[in-house]
């Protein structure tokens, strides 16, 4: 099955970081509850589960106390780089760390805010005892390795870097994140890039074009992100698939802001927070959708989940075309939600 590769390649990754291999054969029994293929990290949290196992059987010595201090978190991350180097390296599939980032650190009833660049974490967030936030699977399977949807969105955000380089010589900040790969994409502020780079990137590129462009260089996304390929054949969103990373991390960074800074207001004022937050969903939902992330069926729940009295905002999750959708609501939306869900034939993810 497909999933075997994400188990031996985690398996690989941890020993050879390590150092260490067992003497004898190993038995892995797996036991999970978690869907595959529906956004909400299935493959991360087997590789978690077995880089944990591991461990505690290859290095007792090495877990810490999981008291969440520095060196324990230092720890976890370290062993969520090895997950991640499995699903790039064995597996063949692109993604970034957040998952495995999530599924080591995150916690019930709190938001993790996830900093990918420097794969680092901030302090949780909690929610209004009365928020909630629940995931609506649409039955849509969606994969992530391959020349996929996903593929094509992460390699039209390189080739928009690439050419971003260029533009930002001006601004030393914005140049310097743009030359350390997709995660400096966070380094650029949404007014450096509406002015100075957005209006120099075509909406659309062939993969040939841009390699066109770079005569000199046998790969030119490779400065950018080892990763990601150029298919010529393809044609890549590259204006799009920017626009969302840059608006994705202003879009973070305000919703962390509104979320900490409703925590001991009144209802009013965390209400008014919320529906902020909400609209910040729903404005990525509609900016992953134009880089080809999108479905049909996604679209539509959005819009019938966002018609109901206290639901704030939806959008779709992880890797898109299909999955999860995020539900950010009052705790009383819960049984209209339910119910929705039922009519899908599918049941909601509470966290």
């Amino acid at each position: 099955p497909e999933w075997f590769f994400y188990a031996v390649g985690t398996f690989c990754s941890f020993c050879r970081h390590a150092q260490t291999y067992p003497d004898h054969s190993v038995l892995l029994t797996i036991d999970s509850q978690v869907p595959a293929g529906e956004g909400v990290s299935s493959s991360a949290s087997l590789e978690i589960a077995i880089v944990r196992a591991l461990q505690d059987y290859l290095q007792p010595s090495a877990r810490g106390d999981d008291d969440g201090d520095e060196a324990d978190v230092a720890g976890r991350l370290a062993l969520a780089k090895l997950a991640q180097r499995a699903e790039n390296e064995v597996v063949g599939a692109n993604c970034g760390i957040m998952d495995q980032v999530a599924c080591l650190l995150g916690a019930p009833g709190s938001i993790l805010p996830i900093h990918c660049r420097e794969c680092a974490v901030s302090q949780p967030i909690y929610l209004p005892d009365d928020a909630v936030i629940v995931g609506f699977p649409t039955g849509v399977k969606h994969v992530l390795s391959g020349h996929s949807p996903y593929e094509r969105a992460r390699a039209a955000t390189a080739m928009a870097a690439k050419i971003g380089q260029s533009l930002c010589a001006e601004e030393p900040a914005a140049a310097a994140g743009l030359s350390e790969g997709l995660g400096g994409i966070a380094a650029v502020p949404l007014a450096t890039f509406e002015r100075r780079i957005k209006p120099h990137l075509p909406r659309a590129m062939l993969g040939k074009d841009f390699l066109a462009k770079f005569p000199d260089d046998d790969d030119p996304v490779a400065g950018v992100d080892p990763l990601s390929r150029v298919v010529p054949e393809v044609e890549y969103p590259v204006l799009d698939a920017m626009e969302f990373a840059v608006q994705s991390t202003f879009f973070a960074r305000l919703i962390h802001s509104l979320l900490e800074g409703c925590a001991f207001a009144d209802k009013p004022q965390q209400e008014a927070a919320l529906r902020q937050v909400g609209q910040l969903m729903l404005m990525a939902h509609h900016s992953y959708a134009k880089m080809g992330l999108g479905h049909v069926l996604s679209d539509s729940i959005v819009d019938l989940v966002m018609s109901l009295e206290g639901v704030y905002g939806a959008r779709a999750s992880g890797g898109g075309s299909g999955g999860t959708i995020v539900i950010l609501c009052h705790e009383n939306a819960l049984p209209l939600l339910e119910g929705i869900a039922a009519k899908y034939k599918t049941k909601l993810i509470l966290t």
